[in-house]
């Protein structure tokens, strides 16, 4: 999710190339409590969540700002709770704001809902036990989220609501709970599903305005076995379960572990899906996928067409790439993004991540006689993926970046190709950051850093790859910074939006960039 700030005091400067905001006594501010309001893939305003002052020992005094797209003060909104409250995530569902808050005092979640005049609309609490508790803590800490790193905990359904899916811990269980808050109207649905099975992960997929799809994962030890995973969909404004399809059942050929879902976009109600395929005897936590395929489905679950790209005979014509889909140089692909042009054609940018020795974890365990982990993630380069109308490959393009360190630690040891591809994603590991479109497609751009380093520049470049009349092109942004922290977002059309905290000087700045 992707983040933007706002501020009290504006003083704007307009140059042929960027559009710069200050703000200068910041008391306390992180660059993830800020982010774009957007209508579709059009940018309307920006809003922020930060401390403005310390009240006493125990309470703080906050700010919720709203700005319009040119980044005019259109409403503030100021209180004063705990100094214990941390903003977890913030969404705007084109209609009404959520912010998804920690209350460590009350020991709850709480969900503030308000319009876009700044007016609260709606607050929810969920009061929190300490088994639920110390889940979402470890989650917190497996994702490598920081107090600036994301956590992508909302789902914003437009015009809706806001979903959540929280970790939860039951009769030695430890399992998932599915939460809808309603924009719309006072209303909430908590939902708590009946497990057998000791371990239990959920993934979002997608949501429409009514249906939300989850990949599943169980495991009857939470230490070992063969997963079971399945996708199930739940209807939130009905508050039933519509269905539960294993992976062995959905496709009579093969398993599959799904990447990606879209509404198709023929008025038919029907889901596309994009997923990973397997044999059907094997064990999707340690095999390797055949390929990748894209399926159309029933909104009743019913699979209707099937497409399957195989890593050998399909992808080997464009990239070096294993029957196992490890592709040379990059490893495995992880799909971040998918766009349809109006000539039928697909364009998918995926990022690679593979496993390396870790000098650090070999050293740690050896010294401490511990599992501290001896393999690390490293995130690779860039692919740009290309289909036809059949859904078949056409063309790959890689587009060559620093590769760093995304996970390390006894989890990078042992989770599956998949899981390492969420993991890696839920926690912000990625270079990609966003996908910019206009209304019909005809034109976007896949956005993503990387850190670059020759004798002309040394720092972080912001780049994009852009598709115009059928064409491809790329352009970048140099970065370099000495802020505390740096965030790059979307903004109108043909710029972008880079925002730098100086936690020293207690200033934030905010410019809108050019592109091209």
């Amino acid at each position: 999710m992707q983040r933007l700030l706002l501020f009290t005091c504006l003083f704007i400067s307009i140059a042929a190339k960027a559009q710069k905001v200050s703000i200068n006594n910041v008391y306390k501010i992180y660059i993830k409590n800020t982010g774009p309001i957007s209508e579709g893939n059009q940018i309307k305003g920006y809003y922020a969540f930060y401390q403005t002052d310390k009240v006493d020992k125990k309470t703080n005094e906050y700010a919720i700002q709203i700005l319009d797209q040119n980044t005019n003060l259109v409403k503030e909104t100021k209180f004063t709770d705990s100094k214990e409250i941390e903003l977890l995530d913030a969404e705007f569902n084109e209609s009404s704001l959520c912010f998804f808050f920690l209350n460590k005092d009350k020991k709850e979640f709480n969900y503030r809902i308000y319009d876009l005049d700044g007016n609260l609309k709606y607050t929810y609490i969920k009061p929190y036990d300490s088994g639920d508790f110390y889940l979402f803590e470890h989650y917190r800490r497996t994702m490598g989220s920081g107090e600036d790193g994301p956590l992508n905990n909302l789902i914003a359904i437009p015009n809706k609501g806001f979903i959540t899916l929280l970790p939860a811990r039951s009769g030695g269980s430890n399992y998932y709970e599915f939460g809808f808050y309603s924009s719309e109207k006072n209303s909430e649905w908590v939902y708590k599903p009946e497990v057998e099975e000791r371990q239990v992960f959920s993934f979002f997929l997608f949501a429409t305005d009514s249906v939300a799809y989850l990949e599943l994962s169980k495991k009857k030890s939470v230490f070992g076995g063969q997963p079971k995973n399945s996708i199930m969909a739940l209807n939130f404004i009905t508050k039933k379960q519509l269905y539960e399809i294993n992976d062995d059942e959905f496709d009579p050929s093969y398993k599959v572990s799904a990447l990606a879902m879209n509404k198709k976009e023929d008025g038919s109600g029907n889901i596309e899906m994009i997923a990973n395929y397997f044999d059907k005897d094997a064990n999707t936590n340690k095999d390797f996928a055949k390929g990748i395929a894209f399926y159309t489905m029933s909104p009743n679950g019913k699979m209707l067409t099937k497409v399957y790209n195989a890593w050998q005979g399909d992808f080997s014509k464009y990239l070096n790439v294993s029957d196992k889909g490890k592709v040379e140089d990059l490893g495995f692909l992880s799909i971040q993004n998918t766009v349809k042009t109006p000539d039928g054609k697909l364009y998918a940018i995926a990022e690679g991540y593979k496993r390396n020795a870790s000098a650090t974890g070999i050293a740690l365990s050896v010294l401490s006689r511990s599992n501290a982990g001896v393999t690390k993630i490293v995130i690779t380069d860039l692919v740009l993926l290309e289909f036809d109308r059949n859904l078949k490959i056409k063309s790959a393009k890689v587009y060559e970046k620093n590769h760093r360190t995304g996970l390390a630690g006894a989890l990078a040891d042992y989770a599956s190709q998949h899981a390492l591809a969420n993991m890696l994603r839920l926690g912000g590991s990625f270079d990609y950051e966003f996908t910019t479109a206009n209304k019909d497609n005809s034109t976007f751009a896949f956005c993503y850093t990387n850190y670059e380093k020759n004798d002309d520049y040394k720092g972080l470049v912001f780049n994009s790859i852009k598709y115009r009349d059928g064409k491809l092109s790329s352009d970048k942004i140099a970065l370099n910074t000495k802020a505390t922290s740096l965030r790059i977002l979307p903004a109108k059309s043909g710029f972008v939006a880079i925002i730098e905290y100086f936690k020293k000087e207690k200033r934030i700045d905010f410019r809108l960039e050019k592109l091209g």
